[in-house]
């Protein structure tokens, strides 16, 4: 084999190619060359995987700004390095800590043999470690996620490239490094690349401070688990290319490598899912396995080229172990790196740093067939202290410096390397970019949406060429305009709402939606056009936090920004963008809010609607409607409508025809504080108590109207955590014996001991506690006196606490019970019971038996899951007085008969968490059934509220209709009436095709006057400039026409003195062409006229071209367009029109003609070619990296 190429120090660039052909002396190794050169093309994937990752694991409201900084990264860093990084890292003349400036600005960096491998054109060796620099800045990046401005980011990235990463890879590749010649061993960036970057993105996100409200649940949860994935398997792909590439040939060594890459990565998934499956209890996680690949992939990095595969596999199952221990390093340090860099390639990066010391072999590192580097495995123990040095000094020397250089940064006046407190709350991307944003994944109906995101931004200003708009480089072929337009019909065509429930334990966001009702009506289905709007939702649209908004009564400012942002941004997740303005949002608040005094409730609801109207354009007409407190019967009348919408009973009545003209069902609520009921009684007791019932009107998708007498009302204190407090208190009454500090309780489990509030106790020395007794039967009767049956009634009959309540028939009102009728009825039942009926016809011996049992039998069965993993200790300790207080408030307070729940016709019927059909069907004829969801839908009184409003906007077929809402039972509209919103119905008019807005009515639709209403706006904005032009301005225009009339012939283009997107040209370069100056031309660009504009009708102040000269007549001028773009042309502005405008094209090929090599004889042979790793002794040495 021909020898390997000498650098000779007489010709530093490799020879002159205009006298010697450059490529001969590679001939032979032009393969090793090929193989870097391909390896640096997938190592640059690493660097938009960083992207994705980041991007994915962030808050969407700040992904894009990842995205963005892996672009700007990879282009700061290049100037950078081709500046002077790659002298300062790679100078053959450098120092032991950072080399020279020989080589600043790529001076005679072309076809030499490169100081990392004889076998590589200096060229290749520059671009290859010029990618290594560029991913670890964009690993530091990381440390300043959600909060770091993107500017001085990028000036920090720079200097930091310079002063940290340049010195630390002289260190450790350079031949000349003080690392190198110690030595230590780094096959591929264990040290410059990882441990550095990880100790640099510490020293950010110390120096930055934590995120506003770091430490809340919303700020670890990445916002697109699919982006972290995509991420990840690009990371994957390029590491191939990092390790395998960095044996700096195509030898065996190299394969090894890449061979070592893979497994590692894998052992690393496979450490990291162990971990999360043992923490989260037989749960995945693929942020985890994303993570654990990340990790193994970073521990293999100094070691790929020194290690057998099944080492290899040990070094990436232990990195990733230690990085998924240390899930608490963050809090431990107490600083917020949310993308965990420090974790995974700080101490991930010593650990394999360390492990390489250990197990780093000379077999391995030989099979390039110059290198010798043993470890401890191979005798030489010295090599881990030496591994310890090069950890030491590299983590020192990167926090020291990258800290002193963010100081100097943050303490320059306009440099502020944080972003205001507004703007991290609304997002980066909001507050840094132009109206873009993250986009979403979407599927299902939703799919032809994400045509529409060709558009990828929309400008807020106008541009001067409609085809610069996102990435268009044309106008939109017909197909893609049809596509667009539908998209735009489909999204008219849908409404949304959005409900969040603000309840005592926390708060939670419902998103709705419905078909416009211009659409609705279109079906040929009569029945569908005499039922309400069809209301759909998504498990996933729904999202809950805690705690409850009315911890917030001491601090309201801070609501929004601590507690109701997660909840918006999810629903600005799902609402499309485009019928955001469209939506309305209401915020009802329940019990916890109730308890508040007026003035704590007026500050936190002005701080909600505040913040909803600052962050977001969602219909919030008033704010004393859209956002409020509502009392437990508004709550229980809302729970009574999605009840019934969701049985069918509405839409349907025949099929729930329950006798005397009664369809509808009754509906039971219980909670915490308070119990609901509510129904309509049957036609005598409608008559008897008119004054007591609620008027409820709603209107069907054709206008006609339904309307309903319904009884409701609240029982406070009844709620189960109430009626507990309640029964705590008679215990201690009835006892009342100072003395006394055990209370027997039974309702509690045998030996079951508890403080008063109900925590756990079982080592009680002193002071009240409860014991358990396990008597049920004497928990249900001990309970039944705090229904408060003898209370006085003043308006007969009353059921509970002396509230009036007309007589229930049960007969025609068949109840559904939601909320803790279905919790106490189900779950602890679920596994035990699961082949059983869960009617009440068993319900008491079953919890007769259960409460029978001792409290360490239950432990026992709990810790063998026998009831179900939803069932813990403390579901177990208050199953008993939940199920002794629901039996009660059933049979002995409403009234629900028990030989009904004794001896019922369907008692075989197995009322499953998940009810699958409507009511007649699956046996809703019984006096009462719990339920949870019906038709996979969850019953909530957020859908009864959004069923009302969705109905209110509905168009009524006769002017004088009287609108939807609740109120009063009184004729017309009572002074009570509530209106589902502000912004009712539009006005009424046949069910035709309505305008949807302004723009549709001036530009869409099939209306004769579309296009006289296109001149007349087009003339009067004509008007408008003329006199906003001045009269000097005016008098040139004029003249332009004149002349363009006037002459003919062809005339010369004149060329532009700036961009035309950068606004008009000055008054000097109107002189300079009115006064004769010179004009500047491009060969073969002449134009068709002499009043500015090309052949086209385009502008040429909106071209750019660049000056220069042809080689001759036929050759064209080269020549750049930014914008106006034929509409024949396609990708970044390349025109397709004829051969002479693809000027891009024609240069580069004739650029490649150039570069053809021409085949000589007589190479130089080399058995051997050099590497980055370490020589044999007795090998002769040669000048390495």
């Amino acid at each position: 084999m021909a020898d390997a190429p000498q650098y000779n120090a007489s010709t530093p660039n490799g020879g002159n190619p205009l006298e010697i052909d450059v490529n001969a002396q590679y001939d032979g190794f032009e393969y090793n060359y090929t193989y870097i050169v391909f390896c640096g093309f997938i190592v640059w994937l690493i660097i938009p995987g960083i992207g994705l990752l980041y991007g994915g694991i962030a808050r969407r409201k700040s992904a894009l700004a990842l995205l963005f900084q892996s672009m700007m990264v990879v282009a700061v860093t290049t100037f950078q390095w081709m500046f002077w990084g790659y002298s300062l890292a790679f100078s053959r003349n450098a120092g032991p800590f950072i080399g020279t400036l020989d080589a600043f600005g790529m001076m005679n960096v072309l076809a030499a043999p490169s100081p990392g491998s004889d076998v590589l054109p200096e060229i290749v060796y520059c671009l290859y470690q010029l990618l290594f620099c560029a991913c670890t800045v964009m690993i530091v990046v990381g440390g300043a996620f959600e909060r770091g401005n993107i500017v001085p980011s990028l000036i920090f990235s720079f200097f930091w490239a310079t002063i940290v990463y340049c010195p630390i890879a002289c260190w450790t590749w350079n031949s000349n490094g003080w690392l190198y010649n110690l030595p230590s061993l780094d096959f591929a960036g264990g040290g410059p690349v990882h441990i550095s970057s990880g100790w640099a993105a510490l020293a950010y996100a110390f120096v930055l401070g934590k995120r506003k409200h770091h430490g809340e649940h919303t700020h670890g949860k990445p916002h697109n688990t699919t982006l972290v994935f995509l991420g990840t398997v690009l990371i994957w792909f390029g590491w191939f290319g990092f390790n395998g590439g960095s044996a700096l040939n195509a030898s065996v060594r190299a394969m090894v490598a890449a061979f070592n890459t893979n497994t590692a990565a894998c052992t690393g998934v496979l450490g990291w899912v162990l971990v999360d499956y043992i923490r989260y209890k037989g749960k995945f996680s693929v942020v985890g396995a994303c993570e654990g690949a990340i990790a193994g992939l970073v521990g293999i990095t100094p070691a790929a080229g020194y290690v057998s595969v099944w080492l290899a596999a040990v070094i990436g199952l232990i990195t990733s172990i230690v990085c998924a221990l240390l899930q608490n390093v963050n809090d431990w340090l107490h600083i917020d790196d949310g993308m965990e860099v420090f974790k995974l390639h700080g101490i991930g990066g010593i650990c394999g740093a360390f492990m390489t010391g250990i197990f780093a072999t000379s077999s391995i590192s030989a099979l390039d067939g110059s290198s010798l580097s043993p470890g401890a495995i191979d005798g030489n123990g010295k090599q881990v202290y030496l591994q310890l040095a090069e950890i030491a000094a590299i983590s020192a020397y990167s926090f020291t410096v990258s800290c002193i250089l963010l100081y100097i940064l943050k303490f320059i006046p306009g440099m502020k390397l944080r972003v205001e407190e507004e703007a991290e709350l609304i997002g980066l991307d909001k507050a840094q970019f132009v109206d873009e944003q993250i986009g979403d994944w979407i599927s299902g109906d939703d799919a032809l949406l994400a045509v529409a995101s060709v558009q990828i931004f929309r400008p807020r200003f106008p541009l001067q060429n409609p085809d610069l708009v996102g990435l268009h480089c044309s106008p939109p072929s017909p197909f893609v305009r049809f596509r667009q337009q539908n998209i735009a019909h489909q999204n008219n065509n849908r409404r949304y709402g959005v409900i969040l429930d603000a309840g005592s334990s926390g708060t939670r966001v419902h998103i709705y939606r419905w078909l416009n009702n211009t659409k609705a009506r279109q079906s040929d289905s009569p029945k569908k056009l005499k039922s309400l709007p069809e209301i759909t939702t998504k498990e996933d649209w729904t999202k809950k936090i805690n705690p409850g908004i009315s911890t917030f009564a001491d601090k309201p400012e801070r609501i929004g920004p601590d507690h109701l942002e997660e909840l918006l941004q999810h629903a600005l997740d799902i609402v499309p963008e485009a019928s955001v303005k469209d939506t309305p949002i209401f915020l009802l608040a329940t019990a916890g809010m109730r308890l508040l005094g007026d003035f704590e409730r007026r500050e936190i609801l002005n701080q909600v609607c505040s913040f909803f109207r600052a962050n977001s354009d969602f219909l919030l007409p008033e704010c004393d409607i859209h956002i409020q407190v509502i009392p437990g019967e508004t709550e229980a009348l809302y729970g009574w409508i999605a009840a019934n919408y969701l049985l069918g009973s509405f839409d349907s009545p025949e099929e729930h025809a329950h006798g005397k003209d009664h369809h509808t069902y009754g509906f039971l609520d219980m909670g915490g504080a308070s119990a609901q009921i509510a129904f309509v009684p049957n036609a005598t007791e409608t008559e008897k108590h008119g004054n007591d019932l609620k008027l409820m009107r709603l209107r069907n998708v054709d206008g006609s109207i339904q309307e309903f007498r319904i009884f409701v009302t609240s029982w406070l204190e009844f709620g189960v955590r109430e009626a507990r407090r309640r029964f705590v208190e008679a215990l201690q009454e009835s006892i009342d014996v100072p003395e006394i500090t055990e209370y027997p309780d039974p309702c509690l489990l045998e030996g079951l001991r508890t403080t008063l509030d109900g925590t756990l106790a079982s080592d009680i020395t002193h002071g009240p506690y409860l014991l358990g007794t396990g008597r049920f039967d004497e928990c249900v009767r001990q309970t039944y006196p705090l229904l408060d049956k003898d209370a006085p009634c003043a308006d007969e009959p009353c059921l509970l606490h002396g509230i009036h309540v007309p007589a229930i028939d049960f007969d025609v009102n068949h109840f559904v019970g939601i909320s803790e009728y279905w919790h106490t009825t189900h779950e602890i039942f679920e596994m035990g019971y699961k082949d059983k009926a869960y009617d009440f016809n068993t319900y008491q011996q079953r919890v007769g038996a259960f409460c029978s049992q001792d409290w360490e039998a239950v432990e026992q069965g709990i810790a063998e899951s026998r009831w179900g993993s939803k069932v813990d200790l403390l579901k177990a300790q208050e199953v008993c007085f939940k199920a002794s207080w629901i039996i009660n408030m059933l049979h002995s307070g409403i009234g629900i008969p028990r030989v009904g729940l004794e001896d019922t016709r369907l008692s075989g019927h197995n009322g499953t968490k998940e009810i699958l059909q409507h009511g007649k069907e699956k046996g809703y004829l019984d006096p009462f059934q719990a339920v949870n969801k019906i038709d996979s839908t969850e019953v909530s009184w957020t859908l009864g509220k959004v069923v009302l409003y969705a109905s209110s906007q509905v168009p009524a077929v006769e002017p004088d209709a009287l609108p939807v809402g609740f109120g009063s039972n009184e004729p017309g509209i009572p002074n009570d009436f509530q209106y589902p919103s502000v912004e009712l119905v539009p006005s009424p008019g046949p069910a035709t095709e309505e305008a949807e807005s302004w723009h549709d009515t001036l530009f869409g639709g099939e209306s004769p006057r579309r296009i006289p209403g296109v001149l007349l706006f087009v003339f009067i904005v004509v008007i408008m400039l003329f006199f906003l032009c001045g009269r000097s301005r005016r008098s040139r225009i004029f003249l332009k026409f004149k002349s363009l009339f006037k002459r003919g012939g062809r005339v010369r283009r004149r060329y532009p003195t700036k961009l035309g997107f950068m606004g008009r040209n000055t008054q000097a370069y109107e002189r300079v062409i009115e006064e004769g100056g010179q004009v500047f031309e491009l060969a073969g660009a002449d134009s068709d006229s002499d009043d500015g504009f090309d052949s086209d009708g385009v502008n040429p102040k909106r071209h750019h071209p660049y000056t220069g000269s042809a080689t001759g007549s036929q050759t064209p001028g080269l020549k750049f367009e930014f914008d106006n773009i034929s509409s024949t042309s396609i990708g970044l502005g390349i025109a397709t029109s004829n051969v002479l405008d693809r000027h891009g094209l024609v240069a580069r090929t004739e650029s490649r003609e150039h570069l053809v090599p021409t085949v000589t004889q007589g190479s130089r042979s080399r058995t051997v070619s050099p590497t980055r790793g370490r020589r044999s002794p007795m090998m002769k040495p040669i000048d390495d990296q």
